[in-house]
């Protein structure tokens, strides 16, 4: 068992790399599939849905926008698998997230604000990837907990209905301008 995340996260990120690299293997005068409208509306209301259900806690939610063997490769090195084990594994996060905003000089309870770019969205008919960057603030000071870029995969189900079928995060190495110092201000 302890074998096996290394081997499904380097399955997940070979696969997505792989999916993020395509474009630019196309050749030059081939144009990169257009998301159709439909599709790409529907995915961003779908991801508006999980960036609430992020900022919120709401492990529900978050989980059952992935679909059933969904795969949640998060950027603090958890994978998570299928929509029990994402949701079984983000219901702990709230927790955590409150001991590191005390640590900081924050009520526990601060609010999150998730900011994010869109970077490419690409595909077509039943399957999209989505890569974007991220910035989480915490409310009122806006100084900066995480940043970093998400790579998601999407597939469209038989019900019609969006979803994630894979989801990659990762941190940036730097800090962003505006991090958190230790008593809750920008540095």
């Amino acid at each position: 068992m302890n074998g096996r995340k290394p081997r499904l996260r380097a399955a997940a990120c070979s696969l997505l790399w792989a999916l993020a690299a395509a474009p630019a293997v196309q050749a030059q005068d081939a144009p990169a599939p257009e998301v159709p409208a439909d599709a790409a509306a529907a995915i961003g209301e779908a991801w508006a849905e999980w960036l609430s259900a992020y900022e919120t806690g709401d492990a529900g939610t978050l989980a059952g926008l992935f679909s059933e063997d969904g795969i949640y490769a998060a950027n603090t090195g958890e994978v998570l698998q299928g929509r029990a084990g994402i949701r079984s594994g983000v219901e702990g996060w709230g927790a955590r997230q409150a001991m590191f905003l005390e640590a900081l000089g924050f009520p526990a309870d601060s609010p999150i604000d998730v900011q994010e770019e869109v970077l490419r969205l690409r595909g077509d008919g039943d399957a999209v990837y989505r890569l974007s960057r991220f910035l989480v603030l915490v409310e009122p000071s806006r100084c900066a907990l995480d940043a970093g870029h998400l790579l998601g995969v999407w597939r469209r189900g038989d019900d019609g209905a969006w979803r994630l079928e894979s989801l990659l995060g990762n941190r940036d190495r730097r800090p962003p301008a505006q991090a958190c110092g230790t008593r809750g201000a920008p540095d």
